[in-house]
């Protein structure tokens, strides 16, 4: 592909476009400078009052039961979660199908409590790889379905504190963030997976942050359409999805740094696997249907004894 040579006539255009590159660059130091000299945020207080409106134990023996059904399968405890008179565990189970030289990956959900579905997608997960492993036989897999259980009972977005848990890879404030950094501590994944649901999308969307595979996100996002689903496009955000495709450059990464910000997505692609990707459904569509975008997308990206990252 060749680009044509901009024309002679426009020399105050160039002239403009790096005059406010330059500004530009001159803003993000400065910000860069006094983020860098605030002191960290002061201990976060535990919130009070919210009434439970789910049943964690429900959970509990969803993932119970796929553990005894399979030998594939093994579920543990990573940590605990304490807040008040709260306690929960933080799950943990692995698949193995048994074959060498098979690739890694991780499935992650419910770091927004509010991310219903994607919990339900991921236990869903699990029932699937009890009952059919062979369909799932090209991997090695280990899956943390509930990140946030605080806020999953609670159904808010943050933790017991407030603290957004998927902004909270720098300063590691939660519970919650601090282990899964000890458990992530050492463990590399040839691709990471993270189910997630968002109030203002239109559609479903798969967000990269590092490589992607352009075919693997063709197929899935042909499949959606096939089924009957909403694919997003936001033509008007340079980062937003295309086709139903966004990617998150690692530039993007470089400046959240600067504030002393790191998504779970950021961390993730730079410490554990260079592939990460966002499953994301919008919230606005019933819940059943949220489910079966993220479980039909779980099967195109996993699914298959032949499966490559």
């Amino acid at each position: 592909m060749t680009f044509a040579s901009p024309r002679a006539s426009h020399p105050p255009r160039r002239r403009l476009l790096r005059g406010g590159l330059r500004r530009l660059g001159f803003a993000l130091s400065a910000w860069a400078a006094i983020s860098c000299s605030l002191p960290f945020l002061p201990d976060p207080a535990l919130r009070t009052g919210l009434e439970p409106v789910r049943d964690l134990s429900a959970v509990g023996r969803a993932i119970e039961r796929a553990d005894a059904a399979s030998p594939h399968l093994l579920a543990v405890e990573i940590g605990r979660v304490t807040a008040g008179e709260f306690q929960a565990p933080l799950w943990y189970a692995a698949f193995r199908p048994f074959r060498s030289g098979r690739p890694r990956a991780l499935i992650l959900a419910g770091t927004r409590g509010e991310d219903r579905a994607a919990v339900q997608a991921a236990l869903d997960l699990l029932r699937d790889l009890a009952a059919a492993p062979q369909e799932f036989s090209g991997w090695d897999l280990d899956l943390l379905p509930l990140l946030n259980p605080w806020g999953f009972v609670h159904d808010q977005p943050g933790n017991a504190y407030g603290i957004d848990i998927d902004r909270d890879f720098v300063q590691f404030r939660s519970a919650e963030a601090r282990l899964l950094r000890k458990f992530l501590r050492e463990k590399r994944y040839d691709l990471v997976v993270e189910l997630r649901e968002d109030a203002g999308a239109r559609g479903f969307a798969i967000g990269w942050t590092g490589a992607e595979d352009p075919s693997a996100s063709a197929r899935l996002i042909a499949r959606m359409r096939q089924a009957g689903f909403p694919v997003a496009s936001d033509t008007l955000f340079f980062l937003g999805p295309k086709e139903g495709v966004a990617h998150t450059p690692l530039w993007g990464l470089r400046v959240l740094g600067w504030f002393r910000q790191a998504t779970l997505a950021g961390y993730l692609r730079q410490r554990v696997s260079p592939a990460v990707c966002a499953l994301v459904t919008p919230r606005e569509a019933p819940l059943e249907e949220r489910i079966a975008m993220h479980r039909l997308a779980l099967a195109e990206l996993l699914g298959g004894a032949d499966a490559q990252p």
